[in-house]
């Protein structure tokens, strides 16, 4: 199973949510690959090219929030059928001050969201 994750900058959400998908996988012994990517700042035209063959091998492409929906649709020409929004805002300053406790905030949140759909063996 092959999974996108889509957030912002590809800096804090996405990344972590990848990781998390690898372990879960290993969890239920499901082979889960997994890539990041940020939405912005738009990437060369080449960079772009790589990313929509990315999220075209895809079997699901997870973003953050609803609103990101209409830019990979529209700046990747579709995919719609294979995105899923886990509703993860971009609240988690995992780098500041209180980065250990907003990092375990950030994985709990996205680990409850993503059991059900790593476990799911209907891709």
């Amino acid at each position: 199973m092959k999974l996108v994750f889509i957030c912002n900058y590809g800096q804090n959400r996405s990344p972590t949510a990848a990781r998390l998908a690898e372990e879960i996988g290993e969890e239920f012994c499901l082979g889960v690959k997994t890539s990041y990517m940020g939405l912005f700042p738009i990437d060369t035209k080449k960079n772009e090219l790589k990313k929509r063959q990315v999220l075209k091998e895809a079997d699901r492409i997870f973003i953050m929030t609803e609103d990101m929906r209409a830019i990979v649709i529209s700046r990747y020409n579709s995919f719609s059928d294979k995105i899923i929004c886990l509703n993860v805002e971009d609240e988690y300053d995992i780098h500041g001050l209180a980065g250990s406790k907003m990092r375990e905030m950030l994985e709990r949140d996205l680990r409850l969201k993503l059991i059900p759909y790593i476990n799911n063996r209907e891709y």
